[in-house]
């Protein structure tokens, strides 16, 4: 299993027709085989920054969906666009359920208090050290 994960930052100017060409593209990336999640998400129109989350399932799948015409195109279309472009591939050995989350499919709202909760309870059962904060901020549409 691999991710793809990092962010782009798109000319401001063409983020909407990005965001059309992603979301024209995006469902036919979903059947490719061994694609198991695809979203390209604007985080700050204003900057154009856009967060890149892929899941396949092995290196093959992703170099396939690289080659597919529609990527090749779009790819093409908007790289001399592209004002930065921070994104890696990261091998995953496994996967485990988050702690207070396991209730397969059930949409579980999460209050700050629960939120915290949540974490302390991850890093007190992990080798890993966890400081929460929640700034206060206005996201941007």
């Amino acid at each position: 299993m691999i991710f793809v994960a990092g962010t782009l930052t798109v000319n401001p100017a063409l983020l909407p027709q990005f965001q059309r060409d992603v979301a024209a593209m995006a469902p036919r990336v979903r059947q490719e085989q061994g694609c198991h999640h695809y979203s390209l998400l604007t985080e700050d129109a204003r900057t154009g920054l856009v967060n890149v989350l892929e899941q396949w399932a092995d290196d093959a799948a992703l170099g396939t969906h690289l080659t597919q015409p529609w990527i090749v195109e779009f790819y093409n279309k908007y790289v001399s666009h592209l004002l930065a472009l921070n994104v890696k591939i990261y091998d995953i050995s496994g996967a485990r359920t988050l702690p207070g989350m396991s209730r397969a499919g059930a949409s579980l709202p999460i209050s700050r208090r629960s939120a915290t909760g949540l974490i302390g309870s991850f890093a007190s059962s992990s080798a890993v050290k966890v400081r929460v904060s929640f700034p206060r901020r206005t996201m941007s549409p």
